[in-house]
């Protein structure tokens, strides 16, 4: 064997860890990457993982997150600002509801921050780490403090918002090498970026929602792709939802917690289990109000932007482990009857929520503000 002179062997050394540190996410691919961004989890990820009822967050959301969200004509009886704002009643108990909510996880949050930080998007006017805690360079290195408590619940629970929701349900129906095409265009044109969903059935209901953020899609022959994925569960490491094209199939293995033991999430396209959240729905002005009066969302239609959509719904929730049945004056119902998932009611939809703690939380129930419906 041809001995080289050490110097020799230490620049070797040295440009190769120059060249592979770029793309340090990617190291484990064992196929080809046919498309990716350049997201990294071990620096672009949060250093922390997702929490839930070990977590104080009585203050995470506030009077400023729902002015945000719907307009101080639609949550202040009085007032119009953070410092005097007065909910109405039923704005603090949607507020209260959506703590409640995160008790199950706040993994929808954690991808939707990590993705706006990596692209510089603000939250309060802050766009970049080192501007939410000091000497902190990339998003790994933060800190978990009351500002991204904050950041990290204000997006989570945008996904129960019919803005976001709607497309989210279209998406199940998608079958899995179809979510990979849309990833791979999204990674190729950056036009539009999304969180990845996965869940599974369980006797006919959804259940365990997870949402993580997918960065590269590797092709891995014979019909089988990698998604590459930042899991909020597992700060730092490589994640990857396998698909299989050839009988439309996906797996994934993960668990709550690292020191858990792992379980797989798998599916196909009778399942629909596998879903695409969309980051634009995410940057709106304004959201239609889910616990507003009139059929606009609005109280009130002076100094209103208005809504989206040309009716609102009244939404239906539990903050916990449990299953809903509703059903309205004309026996129509919605939700889950022990035996399977239905839903009977015209303009009526169900909105899964993905929590990562492998809680079965009840989905929320949006219905048309004239239905009336009791709950049974």
């Amino acid at each position: 064997m041809k001995k080289y002179p050490q110097f020799y062997f230490m620049i070797i050394v040295i440009t190769a860890i120059f060249i592979a540190a770029p793309f340090s996410s990617l190291v484990k691919a064992q196929g080809k990457i046919i498309a990716s961004i350049d997201f990294d989890p071990q620096s672009d990820g949060f250093g922390f993982r997702n929490y839930g009822r070990d977590h104080d967050g009585s203050n995470d959301l506030d009077a400023a997150d729902l002015i945000q969200m719907f307009g101080a004509n639609q949550v202040c009886i009085e007032g119009s600002t953070p410092d005097d704002c007065v909910l109405y009643e039923t704005a603090d108990e949607w507020r209260e509801k959506q703590l409640e909510s995160m008790n199950g996880g706040h993994c929808d949050g954690f991808s939707v921050a990590s993705m706006r930080s990596w692209q510089n998007l603000p939250f309060r006017g802050k766009s970049e780490p080192k501007q939410w805690q000091n000497g902190v360079e990339v998003t790994n290195d933060l800190e978990f403090d009351n500002f991204l408590a904050n950041y990290i619940a204000y997006y989570h629970i945008l996904q129960s918002l019919k803005e976001v929701s709607t497309f989210r349900m279209k998406s199940f129906k998608i079958p899995p090498t179809g979510i990979v095409k849309l990833l791979i265009e999204s990674f190729q044109t950056e036009k539009e970026f999304y969180t990845l969903g996965v869940g599974m059935r369980v006797d006919g209901k959804y259940t365990r929602g997870h949402s993580i953020l997918p960065f590269a899609v590797e092709d891995m022959g014979n019909g089988v792709y990698r998604i590459h994925a930042y899991d909020n569960n597992f700060p730092g490491e490589t994640k990857y939802v396998t698909v299989d094209s050839k009988n439309e199939s996906w797996r994934y293995r993960t668990a709550s917690d690292p020191s858990k033991t792992a379980s797989d999430y798998v599916g196909n396209r009778r399942t629909e289990t596998l879903s695409l959240k969309r980051m634009s729905d995410r940057n709106r002005k304004i959201y239609q109000c889910p616990f507003c009066e009139n059929s606009k969302g609005s109280r009130s239609s002076e100094g209103s932007e208005g809504s989206s959509n040309d009716s609102a719904n009244i939404t239906f929730s539990f903050g916990g482990e449990a299953d809903l049945l509703i059903t309205d004056p004309t026996d129509k119902q919605i939700g889950f009857d022990g035996k399977a998932e239905i839903n009977q009611i015209s303009g009526a939809e169900i909105i899964y929520s993905d929590g990562g703690l492998d809680l079965n939380y009840s989905p929320s129930y949006s219905l048309p503000y004239n239905s009336t419906a009791e709950e049974h």
